[in-house]
């Protein structure tokens, strides 16, 4: 259906401006009608009557007040040659002016913040470059912080994250493509990569997937990661998401495309392997030994989010054995007056839990993190009091929670506290072998995904030795010398090789 009213529009036939301005006023009134916020301004520019169309709030009005307006009230220089093309070369103090006389294009320009002049007696309307509309100032990361480096962030303005990522290659070797996708809203989408580096089929798999994109609206970049990423089905995500230029400058260094959207602050970078989402631009600003220890820790963190919930249930059920005595007397203790097994008990306070985290991320900032710690130290306290939790499960459901909240990149959440509850299911049912019967399908099914073309467990499987100094360790700078083998086919060393910081 959607194709069939796709079909429809695209042969529907919009008029030519003609030299008649009231017949071209008529077309555009009616294109336009009830949308109050386009402004039709009559003018009088050298005895010639002129419209100029723009749309409230989308232009700089300082711009077109004093270079617009004041130009074509004054008549001395207007008179001294062909209006339309002094206009254009000459008087009109706008950065960018274009003729058209296509009315599509007319109107998608005013309706993106260009205005547009109309002259008594032309076939070619004036396009004026004057976008300039309210944004939000550039302001520090707030999913991914840093103690070091730059503290600025995407915004939602797609000309102020170019210019951000443009800041910091000052080279003709960045390329931007840029593309429009959505039927109903229109959306600018803008395709970055340094042309020396980043795999020819590459580029041209990612545009082939933009291109394919067929929908109505993209209201954030979330929408363009889903259409385009390989495994729709997969809990993992093969798209990453990012807040922060340094770490798309840092992606597009090793070969990476980076793809911005308008009206968003986030950008997706493709493509991605799964040790990035335990990667932080922080391990980069710190000491190389001490960003290796936290990056041990997020790993460390990593099995304890996804697996201590589950072995407690394991061992508490059926491998008590395996438990020093006085401490499986202990916990025994603990579980004496609980009225539920250690599957349910695991299963309610991991929920409740999530409803915590859930209703600290709606309330208003000031109260969200006060009601989030009152609400589960007042609920867990109150559970062990009246016996419906152990205190050792309090313990495991915080130490869970706190190691969740070590990941640095968003999209690793979500999908570690769905298999967290399918562990806590395999681990009640059959122990420690479910929790291994579930890994092995887990370890299986990361191998298989794909993130264009490269392997999403990518250098372990493959396993690539070369690239291993920057995944299981984060290697001093001068020793890693070398981008991704898989992902940059060219110009793979990205520092001197006799570069050696006691020989400068």
């Amino acid at each position: 259906m959607f194709k069939k009213q796709k079909e429809a529009e695209g042969k529907k036939e919009y008029p030519r401006v003609s030299k008649n301005l009231d017949a071209n006023l008529k077309i555009f009134k009616g294109q336009l009608n009830n949308c109050s916020d386009v402004i039709f301004k009559p003018l009088i520019i050298s005895d010639k009557q002129a419209y100029l169309l723009y749309c409230e709030g989308l232009i700089d009005t300082k711009v077109l007040n004093e270079n617009i307006l004041q130009v074509c009230f004054a008549d001395c220089e207007l008179k001294k040659g062909e209006l339309l093309t002094r206009l254009k070369y000459r008087c009109l103090a706008v950065g960018d002016v274009s003729c058209t006389s296509q009315v599509k294009e007319c109107i998608e320009s005013v309706l993106s913040g260009q205005a547009l002049l109309l002259l008594e007696g032309y076939d070619e309307i004036l396009k004026l470059e004057i976008r300039g509309w309210d944004k939000r100032s550039i302001e520090a990361p707030t999913t991914s912080p840093s103690v070091k480096g730059p503290q600025e962030s995407f915004i939602e303005t797609l000309q102020v994250n170019v210019a951000l990522l443009r800041r910091r290659f000052i080279t003709s070797d960045l390329k931007i493509l840029n593309f429009t996708l959505g039927e109903r809203a229109p959306t600018y989408i803008k395709i970055c990569y340094l042309e020396s580096l980043a795999n020819p089929k590459l580029i041209e798999e990612v545009v082939r997937r933009i291109k394919s994109v067929n929908i109505d609206a993209l209201l954030d970049v979330s929408y363009l990661e889903e259409l385009i990423e390989d495994e729709p089905y997969s809990l993992f995500r093969t798209v990453k998401t990012v807040e922060r230029p340094d770490t798309a400058a840092a992606s597009l260094l090793e070969g990476r495309v980076v793809i911005l959207q308008d009206n968003t602050p986030f950008a997706l970078i493709a493509p991605t392997t799964f040790h990035q989402f335990l990667q932080s631009v922080g391990d980069y600003y710190d000491r190389y030994y001490f960003g290796t220890l936290i990056r041990y820790l997020r790993y460390a963190a990593l099995f304890l989010a996804l697996y201590l919930p589950s072995i407690y249930v394991a061992v508490t059920t059926f491998h008590m054995e395996m438990l020093p005595t006085s401490f499986m007397i202990s916990l025994q203790a603990q579980r004496e007056g609980v009225p539920f097994p250690a599957l349910l008990e695991a299963i309610v306070m991991g929920f409740a839990f999530e409803v915590l985290r859930e209703a600290g991320l709606r309330l208003p900032r000031a109260v969200g993190q006060a009601v989030s710690i009152v609400g589960a130290l007042i609920i867990g306290d109150a559970a062990v009091t009246a016996g419906l939790a152990s205190p050792a499960m309090i313990i495991v459901t915080a130490l869970t929670a706190i190691s969740a909240f070590t990941f640095p990149v968003l999209g690793l959440n979500e999908p570690i506290t769905i298999l967290r509850f399918l562990l806590v299911l395999a681990s009640g049912f059959a122990g420690l072998w479910g929790i291994l019967i579930f890994t092995l399908f887990l370890i299986g099914h990361l191998a298989s995904l794909r993130s264009f073309g490269i392997p999403y467990l990518n250098p372990l499987a493959p396993f690539v030795i070369e690239d291993l100094d920057d995944m299981l360790v984060r290697a001093p700078l001068w020793q890693n010398k070398k981008r991704p083998l898989l992902l940059a086919k060219r110009n793979l060393v990205r520092i001197g090789k006799r570069y050696s910081p006691y020989k400068r």
